[in-house]
């Protein structure tokens, strides 16, 4: 923003520059929500898992890995595969691991999921 000047030095009004920065910000929410979240499973990425393993004082780590899933890719197909995982990581987060408490579920890559906790007993 600029003040406009009159040739008695007094201000007569002003000139303010501005842009619509709308799409940037989404842009920008969308490149770190693919930086952290698994596009498929909806759930923390590898990524965020790296980031996050540093903020743990005494951190726990849990990896599960579907034994043989390019067999199930294989068989029927990479869009019956993503089903599979999609329902594992829902099985994961809700049934399985109920008794911990406090933990993040990450898909790690592929078939590989991490559960981190801290320190627990």
């Amino acid at each position: 923003m600029s003040p406009i000047i009159d040739i008695n030095g007094v201000i007569t009004g002003y000139i303010a520059v501005s842009r619509d920065i709308t799409d940037f910000v989404h842009k920008n929410e969308e490149l770190e929500y693919r930086a952290n979240y698994d596009l498929l499973t909806s759930q923390y990425s590898r990524n965020k898992l790296l980031e996050d393993i540093e903020k743990f004082i005494s951190p726990i780590l849990i990896v599960v890995n579907i034994d043989r899933f390019l067999q199930i890719n294989d068989l029927f197909g990479h869009k019956f595969g993503d089903e599979v995982l999609k329902k594992f990581s829902q099985f994961l987060k809700s049934e399985s691991i109920k008794e911990f408490k406090n933990f993040d579920l990450y898909r790690y890559g592929g078939d590989e999921f991490a559960i981190l906790l801290e320190n627990y007993n």
